[in-house]
């Protein structure tokens, strides 16, 4: 909905009942006798004077900005816009109150466009988080000589995050291909920009889900906040451990309202990818650390320094830096 309010202008898809539109013209004063000539014409050319109308009323008209119909979330980024930018969602605001149903409003597109995403999303992340566990926390040869049926046994467990990381970026640009997005402007790292809070959110929640699980347990510890697991998932001895799915519920949620209230100065609309820049470095940096204070998961690596999820940690950093830093075209 925030990126919406950047684009407040009618398409040609917002009009759902264009004759209706067109009566409502002359009461909204936008056509002259001339431009009604033009309604009357053939539909393609209706629509196209439609959209003209409305969106001069959208451009000229001075109309005081209100947020009470705004979504409450909403009312901070539109704080942070500048007053042309206002005025038109404004008057955008206006007509949807005034035209109803017959035109889409930025609320119902915004419902659409997030419900158009999730099942493509969700299929992704839980594909790349299983091909991620078996590639490099299982023993791969053995699977897929004895047992290559588990590969598809997701409800048996075995998701691996960086894996998800991956798949919500393959699902991220296989769904800005459609014509939807791009007539939105909403490219990859656009989008990407968008996903971080609610990315921050689920994530958080699944750590929660872990410790409740008993599972991804810590290294054994005697600080005084230590948790005993009584029945842990990987069926390994029974010590005060690290609490590390909560140090790491810890750093999504921080992370949720960092950007929460940091969106309107990070989200610049010059530069995407800034906000999923610096979201990767954060986050991977702040996993690459708490990977020390983690059991190791992987069956395939022994004797190393660092552990499986610090080597895939590692192109998630660099990559986030990137994004960060560099500078717009």
């Amino acid at each position: 909905m925030t990126y919406l309010l950047t684009k407040p202008l009618f398409v040609k898809e917002d009009l759902v009942f264009p004759d209706i539109i067109a009566k409502n013209l002359k009461n909204l004063q936008l056509a002259s006798n001339q431009s009604q000539e033009k309604v009357s014409s053939t539909p393609v050319q209706e629509e196209n004077h439609i959209l003209d109308e409305l969106n001069r009323f959208i451009k000229n008209n001075d109309i005081k900005a209100e947020t009470s119909r705004l979504p409450s979330f909403c009312c901070i980024f539109f704080n942070h816009l500048d007053g042309m930018t206002q005025k038109m969602i404004a008057n955008r605001l206006n007509l949807e109150n005034f035209l109803g149903a017959s035109v889409v409003s930025l609320h119902e597109k915004s419902k659409h466009l997030a419900e158009s995403v999730v099942f493509t999303l969700v299929v992704c992340i839980v594909i790349g988080a299983r091909l991620f566990d078996v590639i490099f926390y299982q023993d791969l040869s053995f699977v897929l000589a004895y047992q290559p049926a588990s590969i598809f046994k997701i409800w048996e467990g075995g998701l691996a995050s960086h894996g998800g990381a991956f798949g919500l970026m393959v699902g991220i640009f296989l769904v800005t291909r459609r014509k939807v997005f791009k007539n939105l402007e909403l490219n990859w790292l656009r989008t990407a920009d968008l996903l971080v809070i609610p990315t921050s959110l689920v994530s958080g929640f699944i750590r929660v889900g872990n410790f409740i699980n008993q599972e991804i347990l810590g290294k054994p510890t005697r600080l005084p906040w230590a948790v005993i697991f009584g029945h842990p998932a990987d069926g390994s001895a029974v010590v005060p451990r690290h609490p590390v799915q909560i140090y790491e519920a810890l750093v999504y949620f921080f992370l949720l309202v960092f950007f929460s209230f940091s969106w309107s100065r990070l989200f610049t609309l010059k530069q995407p990818g800034k906000c999923v820049g610096l979201f990767l470095l954060l986050l991977f940096s702040a996993r690459f650390g708490l990977e020390f204070l983690k059991t190791e998961q992987s069956v395939s690596l022994t004797k190393s320094y660092l552990s499986m999820g610090q080597y895939l940690s590692v192109p998630f950093i660099l990559l986030g830096a990137f994004l960060f830093v560099r500078k717009a075209k």
